[in-house]
């Protein structure tokens, strides 16, 4: 019962750490993309908008697992959080202030927080399960 309970709890922690992190990383991008717009950089507004997009879509991916516990919805959170990565990376090279870098690197760090969190939440769903044999 206790194993059973301390991974439900474990659960919930890492759900709260997405939930704060998601809007977190959702409220930079909309930052970065209208500072990009406002700047005439049509390349980096583009580039925050695809990234922002894989965001979302890590963030839905993410919360369908919590959901249904299914491999699929887990894979697809981790590809979508891969491309916003790359689009992260793509974004730095056209941004043109020290500002709007230094709120990439910052996406960047919050990502793999992010990813860190969702891989040991499906660890533990995945041995909760087990636990109680429905897996």
């Amino acid at each position: 019962f206790f194993k059973t309970h301390d991974l439900q709890r474990e659960r919930i922690d890492l759900a709260r750490q997405l939930d704060q992190l998601g809007p977190a990383m959702e409220k930079s991008l909309s930052a970065i993309m209208e500072g990009a717009h406002r700047d005439g950089n049509g390349d980096a507004a583009f580039l925050a908008g695809e990234a922002l997009r894989n965001t979302l879509l890590t963030r839905l991916y993410a919360n369908k697992f919590l959901d249904s516990h299914g491999v699929a919805e887990a894979e697809r959170a981790d590809q979508e959080a891969t491309a916003a990565q790359g689009n992260f990376e793509k974004l730095i090279a056209t941004l043109s202030n020290a500002e709007g870098n230094t709120r990439v690197q910052a996406l960047i760090t919050d990502l793999r927080q992010y990813q860190a969190a969702f891989d040991k939440l499906v660890d533990v769903v995945t041995v909760f399960l087990r636990k109680e044999g429905l897996d």
